[in-house]
C-alpha cells in the first residue's frame, strides 16, 4: 500500500495537501514549499484584479445604460 499509512493500526497518518501542487504535507504547515506560497499569492492577487475589473466593467454598463435611457427621452 502507501507509504503514509500507519503500519500497526492501518490508518493514514494526518496530514493535508498543497493547495497549490497537492503534495502531502504536515497538518500544521499551509504549503509545502516557498515557490507554492508565492505562486499562491500571485494567483490570489490576479483574481483580486480579475473581479475588481469585471465590477468596474458592470458599473461601466449600468453608468451607459441609465446615460443612453435618459437620452432617449
Amino acid at each position: 500500500m502507501s507509504s503514509k499509512r500507519n503500519e500497526k493500526s492501518g490508518r493514514i497518518i494526518p496530514h493535508k495537501h498543497c493547495p497549490v501542487c497537492g503534495a502531502a504535507i504536515p497538518p500544521d504547515k499551509e504549503y509545502c514549499s516557498s515557490e507554492c506560497a508565492e505562486t499562491d499569492m500571485k494567483q490570489k492577487k490576479q483574481l483580486d484584479r480579475m473581479r475588481k475589473l469585471v465590477y468596474i466593467m458592470i458599473a461601466v454598463m449600468i453608468a451607459l445604460t441609465i446615460l443612453m435611457m435618459s437620452l432617449g427621452k
